[in-house]
């Protein structure tokens, strides 16, 4: 009795050790630069999505070198205003390195996203991750509130696509898809800002507003996994200190951090290849045709546009509408819905090995440190990239910031621990 005593205080010690984990660091004076970057780039981002993309002023400020440009500026101004006297030559060299690489990707693919993703990692890494959150949190909810607003009194479109099979609503988006998505991204910001104490309300809340836009919009995938994060995210916050003592949940969390992103980025690959080389087996054509032909459009892809180190300047036609709101002409469809093939194809192999790479090395830190709800996190947000190419857009999917823990400053860890999580 007296030694499973001892193991729970050890356990709820090791965990108490880790609060500052993904949270409060360094405690500069000001980070209100970098913040006001991670708020301007979430509202204009979404609002290129919806239908405001066709207000010439909005066009304009949320194109993507124009945001880039300030955001880089703000995140500079920030870095300036906390300089510090001594930097970690490993890390500034690697930024350096992903900065040269950002800017090829920039030069050969027009595509600005690596690059500002780079910054915005290197900048996050001496903020509090938990206001991070918080404002991403935050402007995504008043965002999507403001645009479906707007969309059901007639500001904007609510734009209908009816088929036989089904009728979606866009809801003043661009497309039926990125309402829902918005609240899957919610669903799981919330749960890692608040994974020591999830409250029932918000996880009801995040389930109803998924179901709610699966009757409007038919987002299956995303509804699933919305409900599942949810659910799965307030049990591990209940249950951490039952988990973080059992070998047998340590063992198997270890597993899923190692394996997740590297297996489900081999399979975008290995399943088109599959379509080439078995075309007429039945269990290959019964995947294919549960995935709405996925995998024979994600190898058409890859036969028409190959595969480089940098990306290449790819015109996508998608499902949705374009930025001027008219219907894209079906018979060029030619999207690719598995975000590891479509990272590789638009910013090149070595961006994707690095983003899988990224996360892999994020999952197996959480459960190292026992932070089980973040890797189940982590796990489904991995399940999301292998379905959906919105993992890629930071607007989306905002635990992007998280990687900033991997190059944070070891010797935060002594650092206003006592006061992470506290509010």
């Amino acid at each position: 009795m007296g030694q499973e005593e001892g193991q729970g205080t050890t356990v709820m010690e090791e965990l108490k050790s880790n609060q500052h984990f993904l949270n409060e660091r360094i405690f500069v004076r000001n980070n209100t630069c970098f913040y006001a970057a991670v708020g301007y780039y979430m509202v204009l981002k979404i609002l290129s999505y919806s239908f405001f993309a066709s207000v010439p002023f909005i066009s304009f400020i949320s194109g993507d070198t124009r945001l880039a440009v300030v955001c880089v500026a703000l995140v500079a101004a920030n870095e300036w205003i906390n300089r510090q006297t001594h930097y970690d030559i490993r890390k500034v060299a690697v930024f350096g390195l992903l900065l040269i690489l950002g800017l090829v990707i920039f030069v050969v693919s027009g595509k600005a996203f690596p690059l500002l993703l780079c910054i915005f990692i290197f900048g996050a890494r001496q903020v509090d991750l938990k206001k991070v959150f918080v404002i991403c949190l935050t402007t995504s909810a008043i965002m999507l509130a403001f645009i479906v607003s707007c969309s059901l009194i007639g500001v904007i479109p609510d734009y209908m696509d009816v088929s036989a099979e089904r009728t979606r609503h866009y809801l003043g988006f661009l497309y039926a898809l990125y309402g829902p998505q918005i609240v899957f991204n919610c669903t799981l910001v919330y749960l890692v800002w608040r994974r020591h104490d999830v409250k029932i309300l918000p996880v009801c809340a995040f389930i109803l507003l998924a179901l709610g836009g699966y009757f409007l919009t038919n987002s299956r995938s995303l509804t699933v996994l919305t409900c599942i994060a949810a659910v799965g995210g307030y049990l591990y916050s209940r249950w951490a200190k039952g988990l973080s003592r059992s070998r047998v949940s340590r063992g198997l969390h270890a597993f899923v951090a190692w394996c997740t992103f590297p297996a489900l980025a081999l399979l975008s690959f290995i399943l088109p290849l599959c379509v080439a080389k078995w075309p007429h087996r039945m269990i290959v054509f019964i995947i294919n045709q549960l995935t709405g032909s996925r995998l024979s459009l994600t190898l058409k892809a890859l036969e028409t546009y190959g595969l480089n180190f940098f990306g290449s300047n790819i015109e996508w036609t998608g499902a949705g509408l374009s930025d001027k709101g008219t219907v894209n002409n079906f018979n060029a469809y030619n999207y690719v819905d598995s975000s590891f093939v479509k990272v590789c194809m638009d910013y090149g192999v070595i961006f994707g090995i690095i983003i899988v790479l990224a996360f892999t090395a994020l999952m197996v830190v959480s459960s190292r440190k026992r932070e089980y709800l973040l890797v189940f996190v982590l796990l489904i947000l991995g399940l999301h990239a292998f379905v959906d190419n919105l993992f890629l857009r930071m607007c989306f999917n905002s635990l992007f910031f998280c990687l900033a823990y991997l190059i944070a400053p070891k010797s935060s860890n002594e650092v206003e621990s006592s006061r992470a999580w506290a509010r």
